[in-house]
């Protein structure tokens, strides 16, 4: 299955990595802690080679597989957001910058990854909050009513991770320039006002 997700060949690099998606859906506590790591990397160096097309669209797809799947277990949640939230937030924030230029389904792809670490992994990525809202304030222009409310939903949920106040502004700025992203808003505690 690795060595398919590293072939050459993208039809075979495609279905290693729908195999491998589906490995990790299904796999144990015990195999997720033993291939984690090999796994992680194995998506990573997909995602580098690939950062846009069907092949990223399901690398993409099995890290976020990953993600849920170790945040399951502490000894394994550890592990993710150690060693591998570094690794994989500069291609993904990379795809955020290049979303203008990429078709919207490889857009879609990133923002659903990037709401899942939003959702999952929260403290950890106050990091990178500032550059996450700065790629979603952008992709409030896209074309795609989808992007614009997923990338809504994204600065929603950064929001809330510098702080209430922050949240409240930043609801109130994009309810007003964005009326096609007020939607994802509405559905956020933030667009509730609370």
């Amino acid at each position: 299955m690795q060595r398919m997700a590293d072939d050459e060949h993208l039809p075979t690099r495609w279905a290693g990595l729908s195999l491998l998606g589906g490995t990790i859906r299904g796999a144990s506590h015990a195999t997720v802690k033993q291939q984690h790591a090999a796994w992680a990397n194995c998506a990573l160096r997909a995602i580098k080679a690939s950062p846009s097309g069907a092949v990223a669209v399901v690398a993409r797809e099995a890290m976020r597989d990953l993600l849920e799947r170790s945040l399951q277990w502490p000894d394994t949640r550890r592990d993710v957001v150690v060693g591998y939230l570094s690794k994989f937030m500069p291609p993904l924030l990379a795809g955020l910058d290049s979303a203008a230029a990429t078709a919207d389904e490889d857009t879609l792809s990133n923002l659903d990854l990037v709401l899942d670490c939003l959702r999952l992994l929260k403290s950890a990525l106050r990091p990178h909050a500032d550059t996450i809202e700065a790629a979603c304030l952008r992709l409030l222009d896209h074309h795609s009513a989808a992007v614009q409310q997923r990338a809504a939903a994204c600065l929603a949920l950064t929001a809330l991770h510098q702080g209430q106040a922050k949240a409240k502004t930043k609801a109130k700025q994009v309810s007003a320039t964005k009326p096609s992203a007020a939607a994802a808003l509405a559905d956020s505690d933030v667009g509730a006002g609370g």
